[in-house]
C-alpha cells in the first residue's frame, strides 16, 4: 500500500522529483535532511501517541534516529520493544491490537503530500 502511494505522488509530481533527481548528491541531502528530520520527527509523536499502554515502555522505546543517507535518504523509527509486533499483528492467544497499521493509513499520504510539496518549495527557492 506504501509503495502505490509513493508511486501516485510520484507520478503527480513528476517535474519537481526530475528536477530533484538531475540536482548534485551534496544538494540533495541538504534539501532532504531537514525536511526527513522534520516529517520523522512528526511521525514518532503521532507513533508514540498511538502505541498500547500498560507501563507505557512501548511508547519511550519508539525512536527515530536522524536521517541518514545510504543509497537515497532512509529514515527508520524503531520501537525497541519486542512485543509492539505482538500487539500490531496478534498471536495464536491474542488478539490484534493494530497502532503502527492506523497511523501509517491516516498520515502516510499526508507526510508524503508534505514531503513532495516541501522539496518542490525548496527547488524554487534555488532557481
Amino acid at each position: 500500500m506504501a509503495i502505490e502511494r509513493i508511486e501516485k505522488v510520484a507520478s503527480g509530481n513528476s517535474e519537481i522529483l526530475k528536477k530533484f533527481d538531475q540536482m548534485p548528491d551534496k544538494i540533495q541531502v541538504k534539501i532532504l535532511k531537514p525536511i526527513l528530520d522534520d516529517l520523522s520527527e512528526r511521525l514518532l509523536l503521532e507513533l508514540r501517541s498511538r502505541a498500547p499502554v500498560d507501563t507505557g515502555e512501548l511508547s519511550r522505546s519508539i525512536e527515530s534516529p536522524k536521517a541518514r543517507k545510504s543509497k537515497g535518504a532512509v529514515v527508520d523509527i524503531v520501537g525497541g520493544k519486542f512485543y509492539g509486533r505482538f500487539l500490531e499483528f496478534g498471536t495464536k492467544y491474542m488478539t490484534a491490537r493494530p497502532w503502527v497499521a492506523p497511523v501509517m493509513d491516516g498520515k502516510g499520504q499526508q507526510i508524503l503530500d508534505e514531503f513532495v510539496d516541501r522539496i518542490g518549495k525548496a527547488i524554487e527557492g534555488m532557481d
